[in-house]
């Protein structure tokens, strides 16, 4: 995110491996045509193993790439390596990481580009659409791996098949400067490859749905978080078309109104981790940089880690290179160039109150002028008259909490909205408005990420869904599946979900009891568009 803006991305990115029992007796007989069983798959590249818990076949650890290790540090993905014998389904590593608060065990391991596979037990008996998850955690944290988002329980309730994986983050991910561009002329790209790492991943899929009983045609990305940025971001580059039919955007941000960096800026923070590693002769820069040790990486300069804590340190965040963003994606929704492809998106009703959770340094008018400045430079002081802490019973947490949650996330999801309606395409908005039961911190209401347990059905650190709650999770699960398969979230006897339009700006209100709300936030993103 932008300065000072990371904060929890997804939260609860714990990567450990996640077993099932056995799978079902002949489950290992494939000499039939027809669907594929739970035992083993024969993919493009080798054979893979599953494991099965009755619900769902879980298919893990794949490779998706080669191991961006050595010279392919800070490369395109390369082709993984073929294998013969059967892979064992089991959880590939995360992606290098520093640790961080409910985001689990810090990863040290390059080799990390792997992907899992849920597909329904007993499997499809025709060709499924395939729901391919993107995980948040600001382009710094996280992994597909998680157990959050296990995806066994989406893939039962759905019948689609779902496949979530990692990318490389931070440094390893975003890494910008000159000397990147220029060894490859056929690349002349740098600082994206955690989202060329997700091309290769949806590049995989396209090869292999079919092989998991899955549709290649009827493929439905979706993100949380820094995913659901990266959704904004497949969206409008050229790069991504072809390889999905439909995208769900989860709390997509868009700090300073834009979720990515200007190249100069890129290389500026490139040049400064260099020399933080000692790295200063332009002749051998990039063999000095790949020959540095992960801990050396991830150590060269201070990460925003800690959300609103700290406004230093570097911002990875992807990068307008010319090549897989021809410009910011704000300017490529308003002019319309971007993939025309029916779009579910929305926002939590408090996103920002996660972040500023714990905050000491916001405590007077002073110190709350100062912190919106250092957000939103040079427009500090109409934040403030916008987001007055009178009008949120004096707290300045609350009122700075309110105003991120509009300015860097609701409101940028409306100005979206509104671009692919304008396009003729149909757009379906939500507002998860439920406050979890039993969340380990109190009083931060439906927060940043927290409709995620209801996506997958699966507890975020120790909370678990309430039997009250359940009945919301399968519906938010219906939602998505249908949306999944037909571009269109209604049926089954669900509350009806109108689209979007920007007359009556519909959204659906879920919570749970699911309702309908026109307009909402409507004053505060004017506010916000004319900010921007």
């Amino acid at each position: 995110m932008s300065r000072g803006q990371r904060g929890c991305g997804a939260l609860i990115s714990i990567a450990v491996v996640m077993t099932c029992s056995a799978c079902k007796s002949g489950a290992n007989d494939t000499s039939d045509a027809g669907p594929p069983s739970c035992g083993t798959i024969q993919t493009s590249l080798g054979p893979v193993a599953s494991t099965a818990d009755g619900s769902a076949c879980s298919f893990l650890g794949i490779p998706y790439a080669a191991p961006p290790v050595g010279p392919n540090r800070w490369r395109p993905p390369q082709p993984a390596a073929a294998w013969t014998a059967p892979r064992e389904s089991v959880i590939g590593s995360s992606c290098p990481q520093l640790p961080f608060p409910f985001f689990g065990a810090p990863s040290s391991d390059e080799d990390c580009l792997y992907l899992n596979v849920f597909v329904p037990n007993p499997p499809p008996a025709k060709p499924a659409p395939v729901m391919v998850f993107v995980h948040g955690g600001g382009f710094i944290v996280g992994a597909g791996s998680s157990p959050l988002y296990d995806g066994a329980n989406l893939a039962s309730a759905t019948g689609a098949i779902v496949v979530t994986f990692n990318y490389r983050l931070g440094a390893f991910g975003f890494l910008s400067n000159a000397a990147l561009r220029a060894e490859d002329a056929s690349h002349p790209s740098a600082g994206n490859y955690g989202l060329e790492d997700q091309i290769a991943a949806l590049e995989w899929v396209q090869a292999n749905a079919a092989s998991f009983g899955g549709d290649p045609r009827q493929v439905t990305l979706f993100g949380e978080s820094a995913g659901g940025t990266s959704m904004f971001l497949h969206l409008v580059s050229p790069k991504s078309q072809g390889l999905f039919e439909r995208v769900i955007v989860e709390s997509g941000w868009a700090p300073y109104g834009s979720p990515v960096r200007p190249m100069s800026a890129a290389d500026q923070e490139g040049a400064a981790f260099a020399t933080a590693l000692g790295c200063t002769d332009d002749a051998s820069l990039m063999a000095c940089l790949r020959g540095k040790s992960v801990t050396d990486v991830l150590h060269a300069l201070p990460t925003k880690l800690d959300g609103f804590q700290s406004r230093q340190g570097a911002d990875w965040l992807p990068v307008v290179d010319g090549d897989f963003l021809p410009d910011d994606p704000m300017k490529l929704f308003a002019s319309g160039a971007f993939a025309k492809v029916p779009v579910l998106l929305g926002n939590n009703t408090n996103e920002g109150s996660i972040f500023l959770n714990g905050n000491t340094t916001i405590v007077d008018d002073p110190s709350y002028l100062a912190f919106e400045e250092v957000q939103y430079p040079g427009h500090g002081a109409d934040v403030v008259a916008k987001y007055p802490p009178s009008s949120y019973a004096g707290s300045y947490l609350d009122a700075a909490a309110e105003a991120f949650t509009d300015g860097s996330l609701v409101c940028p999801t409306r100005r979206i909205a509104r671009a692919i309606v304008a396009a003729g395409m149909p757009a379906y908005r939500y507002r998860f408005a439920h406050a979890l039961t039993n969340f380990l911190i109190p009083n931060l209401g439906a927060f940043h990420a927290s409709e995620l347990l209801f996506v997958f059905g699966n507890p975020l650190g120790g909370t678990r869904l309430t039997d009250e709650e359940a009945p919301l999770s399968q519906t938010m699960m219906g939602y998505w599946g249908s949306f999944a398969a037909a571009s269109d979230p209604n049926g089954n006897g669900r509350a009806p979900w109108p689209a979007y339009d920007a007359a009556h700006e519909t959204d659906m209100v879920l919570d749970l009891t699911p309702s309908t709300e026109d307009q909402y936030k409507r004053d505060a993103c004017d506010f916000w568009d004319s900010v921007y």
